[in-house]
């Protein structure tokens, strides 16, 4: 007999994981669309400076939010694509 846990875990993959850590991730800031934006242009000037993006885990705490900021808005992409683009 199958349980639902190995149902589940059979349909668990990394990508899977990604999206809910992801999700996750996007719920630990309240950014307003302001802030957002800022951060969004503040983390494509610091991938091109370092060569990556930033980090949660970083002890930097201005690229820890940009990371969450990150997040946030590829949270925000899923829904809307999710949603047929509303």
């Amino acid at each position: 007999m199958t349980s639902e846990h190995d149902v589940l875990s059979r349909n668990i993959d990394s990508d899977v994981l990604r999206v809910i850590q992801r999700s996750i991730d996007a719920k630990k800031f309240n950014f307003d669309q302001s802030e957002l934006v800022y951060l969004y242009n503040e983390s494509k000037r610091f991938a091109a400076e370092n060569g990556r993006k930033p980090d949660k885990n970083s002890k930097d705490k201005l690229e820890v939010k940009m990371a969450y900021a990150l997040a946030q808005i590829q949270d925000l992409k899923a829904r809307r694509a999710q949603n047929g683009g509303r």
